[in-house]
C-alpha cells in the first residue's frame, strides 16, 4: 500500500512539473531554464516537433464553468495517455491546453476527432466548444509560437460560429500567413484601404454587399453560378457588382484588383 503511494505521488509530481513547464514555455519562453530542463528530464526532448491545441468551452447561462473544464481536461488527460506518453493536457480558466511531442500531424488530428467525439459535450446545449490546432513546430523553443497561433485559429471560430468542430492551421490556405503576423496594425490599416468602404456602405443602409462579394469571389467569379447559388437572376447579379464598383472605385474584372479584395475579405475574418 505504501509503494503504491509513493508511485501515485511520484506520478503526481510528474504531472505537476511537466504542466508548469509547458506553461513556462508559453509563457515565460525566453527564461529556458524554466522549461527546458524539465521537459527533458522527462522525455520532451529539445529536437522533438512540438504542437499545441486549444480547446474552449463556453456557457450561455453559467460564467464560472471552470470546474466542469478541470474534469473534462481530467479525461482528456486520461485518454492522451492512450495514444502517446508525449502528449499532455492542463486547464487555465475556461481552456484545456494540449501539447503533442514528436506526433505526426495525422495523429495529431486522428487524436482531435477523437477528443472531439468524446468530449464536445453534445448533450448540453448550453455549452459551444471551439477547437484550435497549430501544426508542427521545429523545436521546444517555439512551442509558445505554436500556442500563440492555435489560439488564434479557435478565435476566426469563434468569429464564424463553428462550435463543435476542430478549426486546423494546416487546412486554412492562405489565410494562415495573416495568422503568422503579429503586427495587426498592418493588416488592419490594409483592410481599411481595400475594404472598410463597402463594409461603411453596408452599415448605413442595411445592404449587404460585403457579403455577396465573398460569395461572387466564393463562385470563382462568375455570375451564373453566383446567381444559381443566391437564386437572383443574372441582371441582380451584375447590378450588385456595378453597385459594389462605383462604392469602391474599382474594377473587379481586374485581376489585382479581386486578388486585393480577396485578401481584404480574408483579413475582415481575422481582426
Amino acid at each position: 500500500m505504501k509503494i503504491c503511494a509513493e508511485e501515485i505521488n511520484r506520478a503526481e509530481q510528474r504531472d505537476m512539473e511537466i504542466s508548469a513547464a509547458i506553461q513556462n514555455a508559453i509563457f515565460n519562453y525566453d527564461n529556458y531554464n524554466l522549461y527546458i530542463p524539465i521537459l527533458d528530464k522527462y522525455g520532451f526532448l529539445q529536437d522533438f516537433h512540438y504542437c499545441v491545441a486549444l480547446i474552449t468551452y463556453i456557457s450561455e447561462t453559467d460564467n464560472d464553468i471552470s470546474e466542469f473544464v478541470k474534469n473534462m481536461c481530467i479525461n482528456i488527460e486520461n485518454s492522451l495517455t492512450f495514444y502517446s506518453v508525449f502528449a499532455k493536457a492542463f486547464s487555465i480558466g475556461n481552456n484545456i491546453v494540449l501539447l503533442f511531442a514528436n506526433q505526426t500531424d495525422s495523429n495529431i488530428y486522428e487524436i482531435a476527432e477523437n477528443i472531439k467525439q468524446r468530449y464536445f459535450v453534445y448533450n448540453r446545449n448550453d455549452i459551444k466548444v471551439y477547437m484550435g490546432i497549430d501544426r508542427n513546430t521545429k523545436s521546444i523553443r517555439c512551442i509558445y509560437k505554436s500556442y500563440k497561433i492555435a489560439h488564434k485559429v479557435m478565435e476566426l471560430q469563434k468569429k464564424k460560429f463553428k462550435n463543435n468542430e476542430i478549426m486546423s492551421y494546416r487546412n486554412m490556405g492562405f489565410s494562415k500567413i495573416f495568422l503568422a503576423m503579429d503586427d495587426t496594425e498592418i493588416m488592419k490599416e490594409y483592410y481599411s484601404e481595400v475594404l472598410e468602404p463597402l463594409v461603411q456602405y453596408d452599415a448605413l443602409n442595411s445592404t449587404g454587399f460585403t457579403d455577396f462579394l465573398n460569395i461572387y469571389f466564393e463562385c470563382g467569379a462568375s455570375v451564373k453560378e453566383t446567381a444559381e447559388r443566391l437564386y437572383l437572376h443574372r441582371n441582380s447579379v451584375n447590378y450588385k457588382i456595378s453597385k459594389i464598383q462605383d462604392i469602391l472605385g474599382c474594377d473587379l474584372s481586374d485581376v489585382n484588383v479581386k486578388t486585393e479584395l480577396l485578401i481584404a475579405l480574408k483579413l475582415k475574418e481575422i481582426l
